[in-house]
């Protein structure tokens, strides 16, 4: 019940200060998506190559890392297709044989 009077209190200084017309839904469905960003964000500061600017506000990292990581995403992407078309193949020559 705590939670529904501070998303209120969030919810009525946010309608007063910017005059607008808010919900405590459309509140509390904004701070679940701060919190997702923000965890996001701090994963990949703890990550080691990887740095925060504090003028800029953004995550900073080399080239080399940067390149690294790409290349570990493509070869987890390939890694998914292939073992999601395998399962696809497997299904569908079972059906054919049995």
């Amino acid at each position: 019940m705590e939670n529904l009077f501070s998303l209120f209190g969030i919810y009525t200084e946010i309608s007063q200060k910017f005059n607008v017309q808010w919900e405590p839904k459309h509140v509390d469905n904004h701070l679940k998506t701060v919190k997702k960003e923000w965890g996001i964000i701090t994963k990949l500061k703890n990550k080691s190559g990887f740095g925060w600017d504090d003028c800029l506000k953004m995550i900073t990292i080399s080239k080399d890392i940067y390149d690294e990581e790409v290349m570990i995403n493509i070869i987890l992407f390939v890694i998914f297709i292939f073992t999601f078309v395998s399962k696809m193949l497997y299904k569908e020559l079972k059906n054919c044989i049995f």
